[in-house]
């Protein structure tokens, strides 16, 4: 039997407290929302708002929302307000007459509409905060009482959606004119991809929570870095939130149900059988995202560790099982097929790299080396016969790792993890003498990609050669994982070339000579190495000193006297090949 639908939209915008500050949103908040929910071709809720209230009406509203609903029932709750955290780190929603000073009597506990949610007979909830720190709702969701208990959560497609993390504060639109105030970028977001059908990602003609959310989550991250929209939920079935106007097959039926039965659906998590097939050359743009979009939720949650760890290492473990001799042999004319294989093969890593690694926080570190040290063991010396060339290009998915994590550590400001991957995963060439090398010195471009052939694949339109082919093709086939993260070309192509040249000083440092040399590549042309002690050395070579991030890291053996020398023999290796620029 198909439920009914109903929503209850929520907005503060005044307050008695002087320490409060007036919000413009919430109110276009809710009567935007309201219009998008309630329109018969799009969410067909029965939609009831409330603004402005008092702390004890907004909490009798929740309470009778939340009342005698039905099994099937779908449920929308959306608070739009200031969260606030009290000493203790529990989390209030301001009304109007809240007092700051006295969250417990004037303000609206977090944990009241978490205990309204438990009791509520609708299996199917889905909750829209959207309010500083509305993040810290997770600690209580996170609790005994609601989530350990499998016989609550049986069933259950309940979904908490968050403006931002449990430290960010919430956004309200760029215009905050009294007379015409934007929509929040949260709730923008919602009723954006709500209205135009934008959240439809895989344009079936629904709009599944999950969907939402990761609408939400890129269209907010693009208009403002600071703010990450979270999301709870436990979802055994999938929850259409709104129909759309997207479909590849037939339209939409005219009833709109409060849930679908999983044996209806699709399974939100993809089938083990598509997990094991490792013999596509390229991966399903909708399942690398969707891994993405799993990532997202995982990693600040220390709960989730495993599943971020499990996410990125089956991610390699794919990689590896498609990276076998049969499928990119190591002799034979193949050197276009195979690189280009490799790069279609490391698609979902690629960006399961550049996601985590610029969002983590350090936690996560022990990973993303680990990442590069398995990827690395592609190459080994059981070959029969072998092209040279073709053997080194194994290297080619471990190449492209390290750079992935080491752009998006510039991107993320966290410099320390380059020194990290580039020193850690040490590696014996498999052939030779020689002794165990870091990833600064294996994992050079130039020996990676080796040859002429490069030309092949990296040449400008009118037939010319660049000066580094093996720099530019990376940089350009690394664009795409990056485009969410940096939209703007010119930005990610200066991390390119700052994390060119970091590489190129902690290989300087890792060999000596004759073996010793930079990755040659974008970075040492003179626009973008800079001129008359001004643009990117100058600035590099400014930061050396005990505080930077490099030494913190690991690299020069934490000696600024070990980095300066580096810096000094990289400045003598471009003068000495002034044909490389």
């Amino acid at each position: 039997m198909l439920g009914s639908r109903f929503a209850l939209l929520i907005g503060s915008s005044r307050f008695d407290n002087p320490g409060l500050q007036q919000l413009r949103s919430p109110a276009r908040d809710v009567g935007e929302l309201a219009e998008v929910l309630a329109d018969p071709d799009i969410g067909e809720f029965e939609v009831t708002t409330k603004t402005d209230q008092e702390h004890h009406q907004m909490m009798r509203s929740i309470e009778t929302f939340f009342r005698a609903r039905g099994r099937d029932d779908l449920l929308l709750l959306h608070i739009s307000s200031h969260g606030l955290k009290a000493d203790h780190g529990d989390l209030y929603f301001a009304a109007r007459d809240t007092d700051r000073e006295l969250l417990d009597s004037t303000g609206v506990p977090a944990a009241f509409l978490q205990k309204q949610m438990n009791r509520c007979r609708a299996k199917s909830i889905v909750l829209l905060l959207d309010c500083c720190y509305s993040g810290a709702f997770f600690l209580g969701v996170k609790g005994d009482s609601f989530v350990h208990v499998n016989d609550e959560l049986s069933g259950y497609g309940r979904v908490v959606l968050t403006a931002t993390s449990r430290t960010e504060y919430a956004w309200e639109g760029d215009n905050l004119s009294e007379l015409d105030p934007e929509p929040s970028h949260f709730t923008g977001a919602v009723i954006e991809g709500l209205r135009t059908g934008d959240a439809d990602l895989n344009r079936d003609g629904k709009v599944g929570a999950q969907e939402l959310y990761e609408y939400v989550y890129e269209n907010v991250r693009a208009k403002n870095k600071m703010q990450s929209p979270q999301m709870w939920n436990a979802l055994e079935y999938q929850v259409i939130v709104a129909r759309s106007p997207h479909s590849a097959g037939p339209a939409p039926g005219p009833v709109l149900p409060g849930m679908e039965s999983a044996a209806t659906l699709a399974p939100i998590v993809p089938d083990a059988s598509e997990e094991k097939e490792v013999d596509t050359p390229a991966l399903d743009p909708a399942h690398r995202d969707a891994a993405v979009a799993q990532l997202k939720r995982a990693l600040p949650d220390p709960v989730r560790r495993i599943e971020v760890f499990d996410l990125v290492d089956l991610a390699v473990t794919e990689l590896i099982g498609n990276s076998t001799q049969d499928r990119r042999p190591v002799i034979g004319p193949v050197f276009v097929e195979n690189i280009r294989g490799y790069r279609a093969d490391s698609d979902k890593l690629l960006h399961l790299l550049a996601t985590g690694a610029f969002h983590d926080d350090g936690s996560h570190d022990a990973l993303w080396v680990r990442a590069i040290e398995r990827l690395s063991r592609l190459r080994d010396g059981n070959l029969q016969s072998f092209n040279d060339e073709l053997d080194r290009l194994r290297l080619f998915p471990a190449l492209l790792a390290a750079w992935g994590i080491g752009v998006a550590a510039v991107l993320g400001r966290r410099e320390e993890l380059i020194a990290r991957i580039l020193i850690q995963p040490s590696f014996r060439p498999p052939f030779g003498n020689r002794g165990r090398q870091a990833p600064a010195v294996y994992l050079n471009p130039l020996l990676v990609i080796y040859g002429d052939s490069i030309n092949g694949v990296c040449h400008a339109e009118n037939g010319a050669k660049y000066y580094y082919p093996q720099s530019h093709f990376i940089r350009d086939e690394m664009r795409e994982p990056f485009r969410l993260i940096e939209p703007d070309d010119s930005a990610y192509a200066e991390a390119c070339y700052r994390f060119e040249f970091l590489a190129s000083m902690i290989a300087m440092d890792s060999e000596i000579s004759p073996y010793v040399n930079p990755w040659s590549g974008e970075f040492l042309l003179d626009s973008n190495w800079g001129y008359d002690e001004n643009g990117l050395a100058a600035d590099v070579h400014q930061e050396i000193k005990e505080s930077w991030p490099l030494l913190r890291g690991g690299a020069f053996g934490a000696n600024p006297e070990r980095a300066e020398k580096a810096f000094q023999a990289l400045i003598e290796f471009r003068s000495k090949n002034p044909r490389w620029w």
